[in-house]
């Protein structure tokens, strides 16, 4: 007989008491050990990274449980769990490799957690299975289990018995991604790529409304979090969901009214220009140990000061981003928006909002695709940087258009022709990253308080430093450009855009 393994499985609070007290075949369950009902928190990202590979963290007192994919680890961890990097060393922090470092684990909710251990065994008092059950329950009566078999050598058709029976007794509780949803009543699911699925037919107005209708409340879910500071992601993604919106305004071009595609972004523009400083604030204080590891320690003084000064700045552009996000203005304007690309009624339509979104993003994409390769054909060591800056201009903007229209196209045709866009587009993202870096360096120094005389010469020479490596890396990554570029342009990748965006087949 194959080995078999065992299988760790959500069921609803209905099966907890047969697994208890039923008889498997000609076994009979026994409670070996079973604990008082203690008191959990659950810790996971915003956007649930743990949950996502079938696993949960919960803190029990002082202790640190990760259940889930076949294992039960514990850790001592006295402190209320915040990044991963920040935790205590152990076997719960080693495996917490799902996490994203910049991704921070907020509580979820609580509940109460009882483990009881089972073994059954035969009419000779052998035991032939054992099983684990984790039961948490929830003041609103809700309930579930996670029940882990044990196997024992020799004994593998008991074990591929409760593994079947358990599976049968899970119904639909076996998927783990329902875990929150079910345990959890307050806790609402956090997509950063909202699905959208409309048939190639819809007009292309209908489709640009619910592409901005399913990011305007996606950026609502990162308010609390920017606005209590409680990692970098939140403010990124709301710009993302935001940047999202503005690039359906402006690239569905003749789908809204003129007048109306002013107002719109002029509007979003204004929603995003706030949050800029923070952010290209957030960004340098994330590098600030990779600065530290690129220059020599007698400059590291200068850097000290410089992320001090920085960190002052943050904190009032945290504090003033904030105070907008929980103004009334704010709020009865993002509200109105909402109801605006929700219901629809009272956009007014252009000249191609019948266009069917299929037809309208053949048009689109193939157009921005061609004005790519004119534009990177011409990319040497010589060309000015303002060209480099509009071939990385030109990517995003195809990128959001293949995204957004991806639901009239095949799904793994699309994800073939991002693939190499999107190493392009890392590349060009880089080189920018260095130039603005340069930029923003320079910018600092002019504005250094002259009244510290002696620390703006430490600075400075960090400073002069600090460009200097920005520069030679900006030139590295220009010749990535070329390669990535002709990687993204072969002969399959230019066959593949033909097909799916000229040759007018139907959609599939």
């Amino acid at each position: 007989m194959p080995q078999v393994n065992p299988r760790q499985t959500l069921v609803p609070a209905s099966a907890i008491e047969t697994l208890k007290s039923a008889p498997l075949g000609k076994l009979t369950p026994r409670i070996i050990s079973q604990s008082e009902w203690v008191d959990v928190a659950f810790f996971d990202t915003f956007d649930a990274h743990i949950l996502s590979t079938g696993q949960i963290l919960v803190q029990q007192a002082k202790t640190l449980h990760l259940i889930g994919a076949g294992a039960h680890l514990e850790q001592k961890c006295s402190e209320i769990p915040t990044f991963v990097a920040s935790l205590p060393d152990g076997p719960v922090k080693e495996n917490l490799g799902m996490v994203p470092a910049l991704r921070s684990l907020i509580p979820l909710g609580r509940a109460k957690m009882e483990y009881t251990a089972l073994a059954y065994v035969d009419d000779e008092a052998k035991t032939h299975v054992r099983l684990e059950l984790q039961i948490f329950k929830h003041d609103s009566g809700s309930s579930l289990c996670v029940a882990n078999p044990v196997g024992l050598r020799g004994y593998d058709k008991a074990l591929l018995g409760v593994n079947s029976w358990i599976e049968n007794l899970s119904e639909k509780q076996s998927d783990w991604s329902s875990f929150y949803k079910v345990l959890l009543p307050n806790w609402q699911s956090y997509n950063a790529k909202p699905q959208i699925s409309l048939p190639p037919q819809t007009p292309a107005f209908d489709m640009a409304n619910a592409i901005i209708a399913a990011h305007i409340p996606m950026m609502r879910q990162n308010e609390a979090g920017v606005i209590s500071d409680i990692d970098t992601e939140f403010l990124h993604d709301y710009r993302i969901a935001l940047r999202k919106i503005r690039s359906v305004v402006s690239l569905f071009a003749g789908v809204y009214d003129t007048k109306q595609t002013i107002d719109l972004k002029s509007e979003f523009s204004a929603l995003m220009a706030p949050t800029g400083k923070l952010r290209d604030l957030d960004v340098y204080l994330l590098t600030r140990d990779e600065y530290y590891a690129l220059l020599p320690t007698d400059l590291h003084p200068g850097l000290e000061r410089m992320f001090d000064l920085f960190a002052a700045q943050r904190a009032e552009a945290q504090s003033s981003l904030a105070k907008r996000l929980q103004s009334t203005s704010y709020r009865v304007q993002v509200k109105r928006l909402g109801k605006l690309f929700s219901k629809g009624t009272k956009l007014d339509a252009g000249p191609k909002a019948d266009a069917p979104a299929h037809d309208f993003a053949c048009n689109l994409i193939w157009k921005r695709y061609r004005k790519i390769c004119k534009i990177a054909s011409g990319i040497t060591e010589e060309t000015p940087d303002e060209e480099v800056h509009n071939l990385r201009i030109q990517c995003k903007k195809l990128r959001y258009l293949m995204e957004m229209f991806a639901p009239v196209f095949p799904k793994q045709a699309i994800k073939e022709l991002i693939r190499p866009l999107k190493q392009l587009q890392d590349n060009l993202g880089l080189f920018n990253d260095y130039c603005v870096q340069q930029e923003s360096l320079r910018e600092f120094l002019a504005n250094l308080n002259s009244e510290t005389p002696k620390e703006n010469v430490a600075i400075a020479q960090t400073v002069g430093a600090l460009i200097a490596l920005m520069h030679q890396r900006q030139l590295a990554e220009r010749g990535k450009v070329v390669k990535s570029f002709a990687a993204f342009n072969s002969p399959k990748t230019q066959t593949s855009f033909h097909a799916l965006f000229q040759s007018r087949k139907e959609p599939a």
